[in-house]
């Protein structure tokens, strides 16, 4: 079995209703980079997803790429949701 490295970083994802939010963080829980997008501007979900992923790049290039010599720790997801009663 082989023992994976230490995962120092964590991509977070809040999609809110009105802005959708991505940072990356540390070890230490230190926020080292986030972007944000208007979450109702895009049309379709793709449109959507393509744009979260733009937003991605600058903030992943800011620690360095996604090397796979420093695997990621986690991708963690936030959303609202709308209740029917």
């Amino acid at each position: 079995m082989d023992i994976l490295e230490p995962r120092p970083f964590v991509i977070g994802l809040d999609l809110g209703g009105t802005n959708s939010v991505f940072g990356i963080v540390d070890q230490r829980g230190q926020v080292i980079a986030t972007n944000s997008i208007k979450t109702q501007t895009y049309k379709t979900v793709e449109d959507f997803v393509d744009a979260g992923v733009e937003a991605l790049k600058p903030i992943i290039a800011k620690v360095g790429g996604l090397p796979k010599s420093r695997p990621w720790a986690s991708v963690r997801l936030t959303a609202t949701s709308t209740v029917a009663q």
